[in-house]
């Protein structure tokens, strides 16, 4: 929940209008088909990126760990860098979606579905234009909920399956898909799946 956690006024709305409130959880249990299963995952970090989108109190390199000052000066809110960010998210969630679909001897274009983090449309329409996926095959939700940071990639991978306006799902069992994500830190990580 982002919503309660974020500064609306003018110092912290670069950051409070990206962020959304949602949840999301995906079941994960035994194949059923041979073929089925989690085929690769990576995960990765750097913390050389640590100030560049982070919350820097209340926090231990503080004693105390959080006082009246920090609170007036808004460093209990979330803080970003956003070029910094896009570049290295515009780098690494590519960098990590190749990894993972040679590790699962997936070419590309098997990928029937790709559901990346939501944090930025033209980041995910970035990625999937370095990796040539088409538009058609990439989920994008950002615009209805915002980033919902944790919960973005089960809300995307809920949608394209049982879309809640009723039309075709995008996916179903046997499908191949892709996920890539990036946070803070920075972290940074993709997995195939075959639902």
């Amino acid at each position: 929940m982002h919503s309660t956690g974020v500064e609306f006024t003018d110092r912290g709305r670069d950051v409070a209008v990206l962020f959304g409130d949602g949840a999301g959880a995906a079941v994960i249990g035994r194949a059923r088909e041979a073929n089925q299963g989690i085929k690769a995952i990576k995960l990765h970090a750097d913390g050389a990126g640590a100030k560049d989108l982070w919350l820097e109190a209340p926090a231990s390199a503080y004693d105390p760990r959080l006082t009246p000052k920090m609170l007036e000066e808004g460093k209990h809110y979330p803080a970003m860098n956003g070029k910094q960010v896009f570049r290295w998210a515009t780098e690494k969630m590519p960098e990590v979606a190749r990894e993972v679909l040679a590790m699962a001897e997936t070419p590309v274009d098997k990928v029937d579905l790709f559901v990346p983090h939501q944090a930025n449309l033209r980041i995910n329409q970035f990625v999937g234009q370095k990796l040539g996926i088409a538009e058609a095959k990439t989920v994008h939700n950002i615009e209805k909920y915002g980033n919902t940071t944790a919960a973005t990639i089960p809300l995307g991978l809920s949608e394209a399956w049982f879309p809640p306006d009723g039309s075709a799902p995008r996916c179903g069992r046997g499908s191949n898909v892709l996920f890539a994500a990036f946070g803070s830190g920075y972290t940074w990580g993709g997995a195939v799946v075959t639902l």
